[in-house]
């Protein structure tokens, strides 16, 4: 029997991408005033969850707030995590 080749971090977010396309979502936002509509986390992210689970992937949200002479400095960071990976 021949052994599945186990696909690194880069390929498991290529196929992610590729089946997060295929799911065709739809935008939920909109913007009345300049005319346009958007994605909101809630028309992604239950497909986004079901594909990295699906792949073996996981992320990790981190939200950084630093105050410089009283002016809020917001940094976000996404890790993506190949949970297979030891």
């Amino acid at each position: 029997m021949a052994e599945e080749k186990k696909l690194n971090i880069y390929q498991k977010m290529q196929v992610a991408r590729v089946k997060l396309q295929e799911t065709k979502i739809k935008k939920s936002g909109k913007n009345v005033f300049a005319k346009y509509e958007y994605y909101t986390l809630d028309d992604f992210l239950p497909a986004l969850n079901r594909i990295f689970l699906e792949v073996g992937l996981t992320d990790r949200f981190n939200l950084e707030r630093t105050y410089d002479n009283g002016l809020c400095i917001e940094k976000a960071t996404l890790d993506i995590i190949d949970v297979e990976d030891p």
